[in-house]
């Protein structure tokens, strides 16, 4: 009858076992799919750079037209007033006119890299998560095979020393141990 205790313990052992593998395959499974979504926003971030670079410089080229319609409208003006346009009030008008617009065109550049910029810190910042995560997976892994291991010695050990295996694992006396004699001179031994 000392065999079915036994075999109960194994198997709950083996149960243990199994259940610590589980959890680290489950927990390496989380930390993949948390690295995939991580990686997709990475991309998606990189898509939206690239679309904000565009869409900057569709804009800047959509104001420059607008703006050399604003000049051309300006000198009409100018000329149907008679006014002279090669000196005096009429030049610094278009001067400025012209130097305002071209700041503008400037700006509108510049917020569409500023736009891209930030979603390539927020895709290089996606990727730092999806590396973390990965490595989380691993170690997730890994520390499943030391919990296994664990069961397995803690499992059998105390089926050992509740003497299921009899004297097969381990004796239940100890060996005697031979007293250690220095090789000092002058020490006796004790």
């Amino acid at each position: 009858m000392a065999f079915v205790p036994t075999l109960i313990a194994a198997a709950g052992t083996a149960v243990s076992a199994i259940g610590a593998y589980g959890e680290g395959q489950a927990a390496k499974a989380r930390a993949e799919h948390q690295a995939g979504m991580a990686d997709y926003n990475a991309r998606v971030n990189e898509m939206n750079a690239r679309a904000a670079e565009e869409k900057a410089k569709f804009d800047q080229i959509r104001f420059r037209e607008r703006a050399g319609q604003i000049m051309g409208k300006t000198r009409a003006k100018l000329g149907a007033s008679g006014a002279l346009m090669s000196e005096g009030a009429p030049l610094a008008l278009l001067g400025q006119q012209a130097s305002n617009l071209a700041l503008d065109s400037s700006l509108i550049g510049h917020e569409g890299m500023t736009r891209a910029g930030r979603f390539r810190s927020g895709a290089a910042l996606d990727r730092a998560q999806a590396k973390m995560f990965e490595d989380a997976g691993r170690r997730a892994e890994r520390a499943s095979y030391w919990n296994i291991g664990s069961s397995l010695l803690s499992g059998f050990g105390g089926m050992n020393a509740s003497g299921m295996f009899g004297d097969t694992f381990m004796p239940s006396t100890p060996t005697p141990r031979t007293p250690m004699t220095s090789t000092f001179r002058g020490a006796t031994p004790p």
